[in-house]
């Protein structure tokens, strides 16, 4: 009898070679994956200017760190973006996305959501513009398992639905985009709460190093 439900997960087109030049951009959850690739001798560059949550503050940090890079070498060969929510937050002043409110009064910005189609254009928007400098590169995209109690669990599962839409829809138009189940595995595949932090929302260690 099987008691539990394993998450199958397709074969990727392509391979990720030891010291592979690579970048991670997006949650906490990146953080998490990327420090192990770090730690394995990758040479990887995670989340360059911190965590990043949705679709649009992920192109904002490819777009600002692809104009630092000081020559095309250091580009990466495969790129993991892991998307966290689909909520962002405007600026009233400028009507811009901001990245980090940096702890500003709430009332300064006004929080909406990003439809599947818009999440798809700024990841489209992304790997634009990682291809400027390296034609070859290959995308994983990843959805992370981390719940956002604030939006309700329901709502939680209506941002999680449709970060999981758009990216099925790059996979679909793109053949240098993959996705990796990161999200079924935690919530199918392992599916107990020991595999989580004592706050019920993060993934342990142990469920870390599961999907690692």
């Amino acid at each position: 009898m099987e008691f539990r439900t394993p998450v199958n997960i397709t074969l990727a087109p392509f391979a990720i070679e030891p010291r592979e030049r690579m970048l991670f951009v997006g949650s906490c959850f990146a953080d998490n994956i990327g420090r192990r690739f770090v730690e394995d001798k990758f040479r990887a560059t995670v989340n360059p200017y911190g965590v990043m949550y949705n679709p649009a503050s992920i192109m904002h940090t490819v777009k600002r760190w692809t104009d630092e890079l000081v020559a095309t070498d250091e580009a990466p060969q495969t790129a993991v973006f892991t998307l966290g929510t689909n909520h962002v937050y405007i600026l009233n002043e400028t009507g811009e996305i901001v990245d980090n409110c940096r702890k500003r009064p709430q009332r300064l910005f006004t929080e909406r959501e990003l439809s599947v189609d818009e999440c798809a254009d700024y990841l489209r928007e992304a790997i634009a513009t990682l291809h400027k400098i390296n034609p070859s590169v290959r995308i994983i995209i990843t959805v992370s398992p981390i719940r956002y109690a604030k939006y309700g669990f329901h709502g939680s599962q209506l941002s999680k639905a449709t970060l999981l839409l758009a990216a099925d829809k790059l996979t679909k138009e793109m053949d240098n985009v993959v996705y990796f189940p990161a999200y079924e595995i935690v919530n199918d595949e392992l599916r107990d709460y020991r595999f989580y932090r004592e706050d019920m929302l993060h993934p342990t260690d142990q469920a870390v190093e599961y999907i690692w």
